[in-house]
């Protein structure tokens, strides 16, 4: 997935709801050059919490929130800022790389996390100064 020119957006899902239940879908048109190799969710976080606090040098994510809410801040290389509500299953947001997210926790929620690369701490930007500084050379 080719992310230089992507902007974080919100990405329907496929949803069928029915008497026995919904089933969602991660089938769309948004994110067919998407392919996933890495799952994790978040669960259990308190209420007003925050976690990602972070940016990725090559990973692109899919968010969902499969259970209750979170908002995603983020800010992008070139420094445009970006926020999202994620409380509904059949919706994915795209995070492509170079965007710092942090992620705060409604109640109960739970978050699902697709990522497009195997696990890597170098891909990792944890120190927001870094990242400033990047932004102020990019």
């Amino acid at each position: 997935m080719n992310t230089s020119d992507t902007k974080p957006c919100i990405v329907t899902l496929e949803h069928k709801p029915g008497e026995k239940g919904n089933i969602t879908f991660f089938e769309s048109e948004q994110l067919k050059t998407f392919l996933p190799k890495r799952f994790f969710w978040l669960s259990n976080i308190p209420e007003g919490s925050f976690r990602g606090i972070h940016a990725h040098k090559l990973e692109n994510q899919v968010l969902i929130c499969l259970k209750g809410e979170v908002k995603i801040s983020l800010e992008s290389i070139s420094g445009e800022n970006f926020e999202f509500n994620l409380e509904k299953e059949s919706q994915g947001l795209l995070v492509p790389s170079m965007h710092w997210q942090k992620i705060e926790f409604g109640k109960d929620a739970i978050l699902l996390v697709m990522a497009d690369r195997e696990f890597s701490e170098e891909d990792y930007i944890r120190d927001k100064n870094i990242f400033d500084e990047l932004r102020n050379q990019h």
